[in-house]
């Protein structure tokens, strides 16, 4: 039988997990996951790649994330942290290596901050082999400027090599060399049904200081929700609050506001509190601990370093509500309308251009029509640097 396409595999995931037992708690773990793990990628259709332990293959100081038989062990070595996941001092994120064939691009771990981080967030799932309970890493969205959010990570081989790739929402060249699956928490160094024992140390695995445990073993390391035992807690942003999810950390433009449809201000501020006064509108952020701003989209500004956003929300000392002149900036993407895509074609996107009242920024050929789209500006414009698009039809 050939294998399904990744819709039919997401179509298939939803029959299976209406169908198992287990019960999914109602807080779910969240995007900062400190006890360290391992990662075990799933997709019950296609064997190859099922219950395979990720690995390391190292180039230069980055780690390339791939399937046995190559690379080297991961054993709880990895963590999670405002979404971002994280070894030693490097983090994943999501670029280069580009294929026009399927819309695919790498993902690696680097230390280099100028690359689209990846942002996760934990959910609690049922595991499709033995309907125990499992905490599964879901894509968020993909750190570019402006962020891309959902997607889906997959396998894909590249020259007898099974490594990490990421698929952009809404992909129409997706193939079968592509396999969506589902990446999955496990401790201790024990694999996960059906795999072989990954590589050890001669030192045993770490026992119960790592994963709560009664007088009897767990059956798998996947049951127990971190318990971040001995690491101090400290105000994070939220992964999701309602219908939004966390962009990240946004900074204000040097004039003015990104946001400025409508706001308040309240001693009691929390992501929950601006979200409620924002519903009516796609974006959110939470500013100076007790400030709300709502909005559209932004007008002006850019991604911030995460760590800018650091100003715990007067209302909840265990969430963050931006800093000076940031914002922790959420989405609602069910509200956001049209997207731009980062690529058309053989073209990247740049961003908004003013033209100037006495002058055009493009000034070669120009087309109008009622049906325009990105790509039929680009068929038109083939041979050209630069296209651009404005007032819907030109």
């Amino acid at each position: 039988m050939p294998r399904p396409s990744s819709s039919l595999f997401l179509a298939l995931l939803g029959s299976v997990a209406s169908s198992i037992a287990c019960t999914i708690p109602t807080t779910p773990p969240g995007d900062t996951i400190l006890d360290k793990f391992s990662i075990v990628v799933q997709n019950p259709s296609i064997p190859t790649v099922h219950n395979k332990v990720m690995r390391f293959r190292a180039n230069g100081d980055d780690e390339h994330l791939v399937l046995p038989p190559v690379g080297v062990a991961t054993n709880d070595v990895l963590y999670l942290q405002n979404g971002r996941l994280i070894y030693n001092t490097i983090h994943a994120v999501i670029d280069l290596e580009y294929n026009d064939q399927d819309d695919t691009t790498k993902m690696f771990m680097t230390a280099r901050e100028y690359h689209p981080s990846a942002v996760f967030k934990g959910e609690y799932a049922c595991d499709p082999d033995t309907d125990e309970l499992q905490i599964r890493l879901k894509l968020v969205s993909r750190l570019t400027d402006p962020p891309v959010l959902g997607g889906q990570i997959g396998i894909r081989d590249a020259v007898a090599t099974l490594e990490f790739r990421y698929s952009p929402p809404g992909n129409t060249k997706i193939n079968n060399e592509f396999m969506p699956v589902n990446m999955v928490i496990f401790r201790n160094g024990i694999s996960p049904t059906g795999t072989a024992t990954p590589p050890t140390s001669t030192a045993p695995p770490p026992t119960s200081t790592v994963v709560p445990t009664t007088t009897a073993p767990p059956p798998t390391t996947t049951v127990a929700p971190p318990t971040n035992t001995g690491v101090p807690t400290t105000p994070t942003s939220p992964v999701t609050v309602g219908d939004y999810d966390f962009v990240y950390c946004w900074a204000e433009p040097a004039a003015g506001r990104s946001f400025a449809a409508k706001s308040t201000a309240a001693d009691d501020m929390t992501n929950e509190k601006c979200a409620t006064f924002c519903a009516a509108y796609p974006y959110f952020g939470t500013q100076w601990s007790k400030e709300c701003w709502c909005g559209t989209g932004p007008a002006g500004g850019g991604l911030a370093p995460l760590g800018e956003c650091d100003y715990p929300c007067s209302g909840d000392a265990s969430q963050l509500c931006g800093g000076s002149r940031r914002l922790s900036l959420y989405v609602n993407s069910a509200l956001t309308g049209p997207q731009q895509p980062t690529t058309v074609g053989n073209y990247e996107y740049k961003g908004c251009v003013t033209d100037l009242q006495s002058s055009r920024t493009l000034t070669g050929d120009m087309l109008r029509s009622d049906d325009m789209t990105l790509e039929t500006c680009a068929t038109f414009c083939n041979g050209y640097t630069y296209f651009g698009t404005e007032w819907s039809t030109e």
